[in-house]
């Protein structure tokens, strides 16, 4: 688990990410993401799921192997916490291509949030890669309140992270809050 963005590498190359590694204990960057409803394209600002646990995983792009993976699994494992969290998927990809994925893969219970309009999500949380023009993979547990209680950017891109403390980790947040 790497609380930092500043080793973040594809395999052997280190990649440059823009943006400040977000801190623990601090109020999670207000910013805005898409997600494609049933009424359509929708703005969803980061502070709009306060009031209950938010599980953020990110990912460089779904339609990878890895990226699949990492979705999949979450969405397994959170179901044994009910409703007491939101959990999603943030990436650059369309939210047409978010939404595809997720029926498909029947995998309806992760939020498929975009940050592909505002771009906002990528500098504010720290994981924008630069010279791939996307996200780089880490996972944040964000508390009812906005605060930022568990951080880790994937030292390599290519790695599904460490599940096991990330689900501790939300385990705390709930029994907590």
């Amino acid at each position: 688990m790497a609380r930092t963005n500043t080793a973040i590498r594809h395999g052997d190359k280190p990649l440059t990410v823009r943006g400040a590694s977000v801190e623990l204990g601090g109020l999670a960057p207000d910013v805005t993401l898409v997600e494609l409803t049933a009424k359509g394209l929708i703005d969803t600002p980061l502070r709009s799921l306060r009031g209950r646990a938010v599980l953020l995983s990110v990912v460089p792009s779904i339609d990878t192997s890895t990226c699949h993976a990492q979705t999949k699994h979450l969405a397994a494992a959170i179901a044994e916490f009910g409703n007491d969290i939101t959990a999603c998927t943030v990436s650059l990809d369309l939210p047409f291509a978010q939404k595809r994925w997720a029926e498909h893969e029947s995998c309806l219970q992760m939020r498929m949030l975009s940050d592909y309009k505002y771009r906002s999500f990528g500098e504010g949380f720290g994981v924008f890669i630069d010279s791939l023009a996307l996200l780089t993979r880490a996972v944040f547990v964000i508390d009812r309140e906005g605060i930022v209680r568990y951080v880790d950017y994937v030292d390599n891109i290519s790695d599904e992270p460490n599940y096991a403390p990330l689900l501790d980790a939300l385990s705390t947040v709930l029994r907590v809050g």
